[in-house]
């Protein structure tokens, strides 16, 4: 497992270790890995991938799903891009705590590529307090010290769902990471529909999947505009997608992986929220993955 020396007031500590998944090293380590060796998927080279982030129980088999499907990469840096669950700014968050930790260990933050993404000037702060009380990153870093234990991580959360923000945060992608993709994986975390922000969650989770498949990510904007979506994190995929009109040697093939929902697992069909995992692959990249 990674483990990076941190003073403890630069680490930022597990929150929903012993709720969302276990809070022992042995036990969490083990069920980290019967999980990633139950996906009877083979293992891929994803660039970017879609991952929900809801406990272990309701959505770990996806998030497995979509590790694997990038899995055969040399990855040095995992950029994970969620949202701001509660109170979102108009613009980005960026820790200043230098390790994010877990039972299983640190994981260090690249700090040279947070401050080239300051340095865009596309709206980024530093500002642990978002980090401190969000969830959605940490629950996919059990997986990134499992599969790829020597990548270091940057975080950003992102605040309000708008088409300026999606732009922002596509030019500021491109900018920092544009020509080192080949050891960069990109991870949106992202639950697909809610019954708590959206009406109609399973039509909205429908609609979402059929935008990420066409990859049309101006639809997205045009429905998170008219809130026909509930995704937490549309924005995210959407960024990623619209990198593809900025750097134009990227073309992106979409493989759906999986879905399924809360309802399955306990047995309530009123409050259900809907999760994904899906791949991201180069085109040229498709028939190696």
């Amino acid at each position: 497992m990674s483990a990076y020396s941190c003073e403890k007031k630069q680490i930022r500590p597990p929150i929903v270790d012993g709720i969302f998944y276990p809070n022992r090293e042995d036990v969490l380590k083990t069920r980290i890995k019967d999980i990633v060796h139950s996906v009877e998927r083979p293992p891929g080279k994803a660039f970017a991938i879609l991952s929900p982030h809801a406990a272990l129980q309701y959505s770990g088999r996806l998030t497995a799903e979509a590790f694997t499907a990038a899995s055969l990469r040399e990855i040095k840096t995992v950029v994970i891009i969620g949202p701001m669950h509660r109170d979102p700014a108009d613009g980005f968050a960026l820790p200043t705590a230098r390790c994010f930790q877990t039972p299983l260990g640190s994981v260090r933050v690249n700090n040279r590529y947070l401050d080239e993404l300051v340095h865009t000037k596309n709206n980024f702060k530093f500002d642990n307090i978002p980090h401190f009380e969000e969830h959605c990153i940490e629950i996919q870093i059990p997986f990134i010290q499992y599969i790829f234990p020597q990548a270091d991580i940057v975080p950003i959360l992102i605040g309000k769902q708008t088409e300026r923000n999606i732009m922002r945060l596509s030019d500021a992608l491109n900018l920092t990471f544009g020509t080192d993709y080949k050891y960069i994986l990109f991870v949106v975390t992202s639950n697909t529909a809610s019954f708590i922000s959206g009406t109609r969650p399973a039509a909205e989770a429908s609609r979402f999947l059929s935008l990420l498949k066409l990859k049309d990510w101006h639809g997205m904007v045009d429905s998170l505009n008219n809130k026909d979506l509930s995704a937490c994190n549309t924005a995210g995929i959407a960024s990623i997608l619209a990198l593809c009109d900025i750097d134009h040697r990227l073309k992106f093939d979409v493989n759906i992986l999986d879905s399924c929902n809360s309802g399955a697992e306990n047995g309530d069909s009123k409050k259900v929220v809907y999760y994904t995992a899906a791949a991201l692959y180069r085109e040229k990249q498709a028939s190696e993955a």
